[in-house]
């Protein structure tokens, strides 16, 4: 999600601009294109040659491409329950060997949900906008019903045991893939997760960042955090957390 500002600039540009505002002028950076931060990342994982990654929300393929660059052999399960992402994302995907794509919500329960689709649709949510988020955070174009799943359910099923790295970025229902992850997660089968927090979020209802916390705490450490973003005030807003597993001999292959 890009709702809020990343930022950036030096104490020597904000004086530079002070200055040249006298004159009617502004100094601005030339922006050279987002940075990819998760594809810096993996480049310093060692996730093996063909590592599997789990992709909870998909989008338009962003998490695929930084995987597939990096390790040009990972095997990509990713889930995107919009139906017209998905036709994407097959459509886009069709020729590349190793990329499954699931038109599906992975949630904590086995079923179906609304789904609420934005104008913008890396803000696509399982929880409605806020009122005084429409606006800034795009609005509403309509509501849906999807299928959901739990992860344990798709591994078993899937015969998945051991994951390289499970990425999650879903708009605010962050605890609820979790909590369908639960036997996973005790069981330490990530090596790595990477998993989108909003601090202050512009759903209606949204995961504590305390219960994801508690949640991922006995099998994982927080290792970094990037694309951190804040208000007006500098208060923290959201950023993306990665947890790496703590290994344990007694536990699942940690």
């Amino acid at each position: 999600m890009q709702g809020y500002t990343e930022i950036g600039g030096t104490v020597l540009g904000r004086l530079i601009n002070l200055l040249l505002q006298q004159f009617g002028y502004r100094l601005s950076k030339i922006d050279r294109g987002a940075p990819n931060h998760l594809q810096d990342l993996l480049s310093e994982l060692d996730l093996g040659l063909k590592p599997l990654v789990l992709d909870v929300g998909a989008n338009t393929g962003q998490t695929i491409d930084a995987v597939r660059s990096v390790y040009p052999d990972a095997r990509v399960h990713s889930f995107e329950p919009d139906p017209d992402l998905s036709l994407l994302l097959d459509d886009k995907y069709t020729h590349e060997v190793g990329i499954d794509i699931h038109p599906i919500a992975l949630s904590n329960s086995i079923g179906k949900a609304r789904f609420y689709r934005n104008v913008r649709s890396d803000l696509n949510s399982l929880f409605q906008l806020r009122a005084s988020s429409v606006g800034r955070f795009g609005r509403a174009k309509d509501v849906i019903n999807v299928q959901t799943l739990t992860g344990d359910d798709f591994l078993e099923t899937a015969g998945i045991d051991d994951i390289g790295l499970l990425k999650v970025d879903v708009q605010g229902a962050e605890l609820q893939v979790f909590e369908g992850f639960s036997s996973a997660i005790d069981q330490g089968r990530f090596a790595w997760i990477v998993v989108e927090v909003s601090f202050d979020g512009p759903y209606v209802e949204a995961q504590s960042f305390n219960q994801l916390q508690a949640l991922l705490s006995n099998r994982y450490q927080m290792y970094t955090a990037f694309g951190l973003t804040y208000n007006k005030s500098y208060a923290l807003n959201q950023c993306d957390l990665v947890y790496k597993r703590i290994k344990d001999t007694n536990a699942h292959s940690a």
